[in-house]
């Protein structure tokens, strides 16, 4: 196993691995397999290995493989929409009047939901303006107009909450998959509901969103009080990635009881076990819906 550069920028760094042809195993991201016709996902893998060396070479693409208890998971971005950060849902204060928070979910309602037409009219703009349709109407190929032929009163920002809230591409990703009989796994994962296979599903969610600002902060005053505990993790994922470790049913029990005497077993008897934080309930969030 091999950990990318850590100096410099770790796109740079993983464009320039991945595209070497050394390495039989990588982790790559679906929307840089699904989407490789874009420019700015040619630089990941496998496009960049496609462009770049073997335009006849094969990738097989599919779940992480099983970890310890059988589970295949892999870590990217926090696992659940209801958090705080990038990509996360934005928060409507409480200040924000009923009236006006009723205007707000119009608006959304209006230019988002209320149908596929209004949905791409207030993304990517006017039809045959800002793009037109490389064959049959929002089920061909969208081609924009470069922003230098745009009319000055027609350029700028073409979307009404692009970075608040979008529907899921998910019902598109299906449809042209049916059309064109095109699959990826992506929208495979959905129709076949490998979503919830390979999801982890936490028994609790350590989130201010779920466990109340009051908990949340005890939680990491505890954290920061015990600094040992992020030395003794780093330390065995270290001895891990070096091909160190020699038996890990032996050492795995080793670890856990070094985090619990690093402080781990307060944080549980404090936190976890506190009545106030509850289960985490994933919801529907990964079934399909229109």
């Amino acid at each position: 196993m091999v950990s990318l550069d850590r100096t410099g920028n770790w796109v740079t760094n993983y464009s320039t691995a991945s595209a070497t042809g050394k390495y039989g195993i990588m982790s790559v991201c679906g929307v840089t397999v699904t989407g490789m016709a874009t420019a700015a996902n040619q630089q990941y893998a496998p496009m960049n290995y496609l462009l770049q060396s073997d335009p006849n070479a094969r990738f097989v693409v599919g779940p992480m493989f099983s970890g310890p208890e059988g589970h295949a998971n892999n870590k990217t971005y926090n696992i659940d929409p209801f958090g705080v950060g990038s990509w996360r849902v934005y928060m409507i204060g409480e200040q924000v009047s009923d009236a006006k928070l009723q205007r707000i979910c119009q608006i959304q309602q209006y230019t988002l939901f209320n149908s596929y037409e209004n949905f791409i009219r207030y993304r990517y703009g006017i039809e045959g303006v800002h793009f037109k349709w490389a064959g049959e109407p929002y089920v061909s190929t969208m081609i924009p107009t470069p922003a230098a032929d745009l009319d000055p009163k027609y350029r700028g920002n073409l979307s009404v909450f692009q970075f608040i809230y979008t529907p899921s591409p998910v019902n598109e990703f299906i449809r042209d998959a049916e059309v064109y009989n095109n699959w990826h796994f992506r929208a495979w994962m959905y129709v076949k509901d490998l979503l919830n296979k390979y999801v982890l599903h936490p028994t609790k969610y350590v989130s201010e969103v779920y466990m109340g600002t009051e908990l949340y902060k005890e939680y990491t005053d505890l954290v920061v009080a015990h600094p040992e505990i992020n030395t003794v993790v780093n330390d065995f994922i270290n001895r891990a990635l070096a091909g160190e470790i020699a038996d890990f049913n032996t050492e795995w029990q080793q670890y856990i009881s070094q985090l619990y005497s690093a402080g781990l077993e307060e944080i549980i008897d404090k936190i976890y076990n506190n009545p106030a934080f509850t289960d985490y309930d994933p919801g529907a969030k990964l079934i399909l819906r229109e």
